[in-house]
Order: C-alpha cells, then sequence, then structure tokens
C-alpha cells in the first residue's frame, strides 16, 4: 500500500516541479456554485419537451423545458439567460403529478415531473430548437 501511496506522491510533485497543474485536481461543487452565483445553471434544466404544441408555441417565443422539481421561476430564468444568451421575459412552472400504472397484476408509479414555460423578449430566438 505505501509504494503506491509513494508513486502517486512522485508523480504529484513532479507535474507540480515543471510548472503544470496536477491532473488528479478536484473542485468542490461548492466552490463552484459560490462562483457561479449560488447555482449552476445546467443543474435546474434537464433537457427541452419537444411536443406539437411546444413547437406551435415556439412562434410566440415561448421555450417549454423540464427541469428539477426543486427549481424555482428565478433559478430557471437565470439559467435559460445564462445557457442561451436570451433575455427571458416571463417563467410559467406546471408540476405534472406521478400517476399510477398497471400491467396485469402488477401495480406501478409513472414518475411525475416539472415543466418550465419560458417567454422570450421579441426578436430572442434559441437555436437548438430550430432543427429539431
Amino acid at each position: 500500500m505505501a509504494l503506491s501511496e509513494d508513486i502517486k506522491n512522485d508523480d504529484k510533485k513532479e507535474v507540480v516541479a515543471e510548472g503544470k497543474k496536477p491532473v488528479l485536481e478536484v473542485k468542490s461543487i461548492k466552490s463552484e456554485e459560490k462562483k457561479d452565483g449560488g447555482y449552476l445553471a445546467y443543474r435546474h434544466l434537464i433537457q427541452p419537451w419537444i411536443t406539437e404544441k411546444s413547437h406551435s408555441q415556439m412562434a410566440s417565443g415561448k421555450y417549454i423545458f423540464k427541469v428539477l422539481k426543486d427549481s424555482d421561476k428565478k433559478k430557471v430564468a437565470m439559467a435559460v439567460e445564462t445557457l442561451y444568451g436570451v433575455k427571458v421575459i416571463d417563467v410559467n412552472m406546471v408540476t405534472i403529478p406521478a400517476k399510477s400504472r398497471r400491467y396485469g397484476k402488477s401495480v406501478g408509479k409513472k414518475a411525475g415531473f416539472k415543466k418550465a414555460i419560458v417567454s422570450l423578449k421579441e426578436g430572442d430566438r434559441i437555436e437548438i430548437f430550430e432543427g429539431v
């Protein structure tokens, strides 16, 4: 055990001696959250919600995202502005409850989720939706 620890420490010393950053550098999430205004944008947006209805709302500047259950309107607005570089005017949240499903004797649950309907400033567009 001691031999492998010595090898790892020697590798770090060589890298630091050459003036490069160590490869095994680990940053804590808390330090990253402090730098980014208290939250990480990509943590709140799970994925864009692509349906026929969402495509028809894109014409009026509304985009729909699936978000984490503990996200709120301010965090979602900041996340969209940070990731896509657009100006958010309004955010509406919709919570879809869990539903029970049955397959023969087996009874289970379909997970609930939360959606955010984001209204953008007139003229702003999110290009990721245009190719879909």
